[in-house]
Parts: C-alpha cells; sequence; structure tokens
C-alpha cells in the first residue's frame, strides 16, 4: 500500500499462534510497511541456525526493526506502540 509509513526494515516472523497475531495486528493497526516471515511453533523452523541467531530460545514471535531485535509479543507491540504511534 501507498500510504504505509517509512520505517527502517521492519521484520516479524512467526505465524499461527494467539501470541503471533498480536504484532501483525499492531503493525496493520499502525498502518506499518513490514515483512512476514510466517515461521510456525512446533514445526522446526524456529530451530534453523537463522532464526536462532536472533532468538535462541526458539520461540515466536520475533521483530526486527533494522539492528534492533526484539521477542514476546508484549515487548513488541510496547516497541511498536512507542516508536510508530500516534
Amino acid at each position: 500500500m501507498s500510504d504505509r509509513k517509512q520505517t527502517r526494515n521492519l521484520i516479524l516472523w512467526g505465524a499461527g499462534t494467539t501470541r503471533t497475531i498480536r504484532p501483525h495486528w499492531v503493525l496493520q493497526e499502525l498502518n506499518l510497511k513490514y515483512e512476514k516471515r510466517l515461521v510456525g511453533s512446533r514445526t522446526g523452523e524456529t530451530q534453523t541456525a537463522q532464526f536462532r541467531k536472533l532468538n535462541p530460545r526458539g520461540k515466536i514471535p520475533v521483530l526486527q526493526d533494522g539492528g534492533l531485535v526484539l521477542a514476546e509479543s508484549a515487548a513488541i507491540i510496547n516497541y511498536l506502540a512507542e516508536n510508530y504511534g500516534p
């Protein structure tokens, strides 16, 4: 969408759980442009070397904002609201 806010390089990892829906919802509500990495829990996708570098616990969701990496849906939501909210 052309009316999306310009951000750094937002990437949200995770899909298929209520905890991953929360940050997707907030990103949509804030009208932020972001890349979706739709990895599921208990699929083995969170156990890859690439993902484990982001979150050694192997849990979703994970948000990348440039060089910043956040895990835990509540922390992600608070960060997005504080940094990109109205």
